[in-house]
């Protein structure tokens, strides 16, 4: 019990490590990650732009602003959106983040019931070697009880034989006796 109780012990004390180095493998990537990106190439695009308008007659110049404008409002819209993508992502990171810090705590509370029942089981079995070292020494000390009551037993039988044949020796001599004084 006490082996098996280590082994559970090692193994949970493996699995504690391994998540520890996992969150911090995890937590570094995040902070790489979230650095952010640079914007477009949207210079070159404007000086691009620029070199055409010098090209290009009024109608084009008035079409070409046209687009520029949708491309900039589009690009508007997707940075709206990738902020709105990098603030949720921020607070799952966060939630998650808080979950692991959770689960962390909860293993470190669970390793010291781990170590408190190890304590005990230890105890346990020490009392438990205590208990079994006194049953075998009360079978030795039965044993040995039992022995000497047979010797005992043996030695009163011997004792009565002997009481009887003295008893029958003291008949004998005051028979032996009375009928010499009567003759």
């Amino acid at each position: 019990l006490v082996k098996d109780f280590h082994a559970v012990l090692k193994e949970f004390q493996k699995a504690q490590r391994t998540c520890a180095e996992r969150e911090s493998t995890f937590l570094p990537q995040r902070e790489q990650g979230g650095g952010g990106g640079g914007g477009g190439g949207s210079g070159g695009r404007a000086a691009y732009g620029a070199n055409m308008d010098h090209e290009r007659s009024s109608y084009q110049a008035a079409e070409y602003m046209e687009s520029q404008a949708l491309l900039q409002e589009q690009k508007r819209q997707e940075l709206m959106h990738t902020e709105g993508e990098m603030e949720f992502n921020n607070a799952l990171i966060e939630e998650r983040e808080a979950g692991i810090l959770e689960i962390q705590q909860q293993i470190g509370e669970v390793n010291e019931i781990f170590q408190d029942l190890a304590v005990l089981v230890n105890e346990q079995g020490q009392m438990i070697d205590d208990i079994e070292a006194n049953i075998v020494s009360t079978a030795v000390r039965t044993k040995d009880a039992q022995k000497e009551l047979t010797k005992a037993d043996k030695s009163q039988k011997a004792a009565r034989n002997k009481m009887i044949c003295l008893a029958i020796v003291i008949a004998v001599v005051l028979i032996v006796l009375i009928l010499f004084l009567l003759q």
